[in-house]
């Protein structure tokens, strides 16, 4: 994805901004167009990079005037990016009513009910954290994982 930013003068409003963003639909292949009559700018998607000169006089023939105009390659985030992300994919060795095993990176997983992971698969409370297992509220039914 190419991210185009177009500074433009002479928006003062909401509907300047739907005029742009239309006139830019109208003319170019776009996945996303955002314009912002406070910045003084128009944000712009799209799959290849946009012709400079034909970017300008669709802007400048709306009455409006087109300034600096730059283009930088574009990675989509997720909604929770904070860097990249990395996907883990797991292989299922089985599952019962209580819990999975599973292996994720050549690593056993096992995630269930207390029963399931603690009594079923032998999972034990690493040293020091039993006070806070302790402590879980037991009007609730929780989830527990272990790797």
């Amino acid at each position: 994805m190419i991210r185009t930013t177009v500074k433009i003068s002479g928006m003062a409003c909401s509907m300047c901004e739907a005029h742009i963003n239309d006139t830019i639909r109208r003319t170019f292949s776009v996945e996303k167009v955002s314009s912002s009559h406070t910045k003084g700018e128009t944000v712009i998607l799209s799959r290849e990079p946009l012709d400079e000169a034909a970017l300008r006089a669709a802007i400048d023939a709306t009455g409006y005037t087109a300034g600096e105009i730059s283009a930088a390659v574009y990675e989509k985030k997720g909604f929770f990016h904070f860097g990249k992300k990395k996907q883990y994919h797991s292989q299922v060795q089985y599952v019962v009513a209580h819990g999975i095993s599973s292996m994720v990176e050549g690593k056993k997983v096992i995630i269930g009910s207390a029963h399931f992971v603690f009594e079923d698969e032998g999972c034990r409370i690493p040293e020091g954290e039993q006070p806070k297992f302790d402590a879980l509220p037991a009007a609730y039914s929780h989830l527990y994982l272990s790797a």
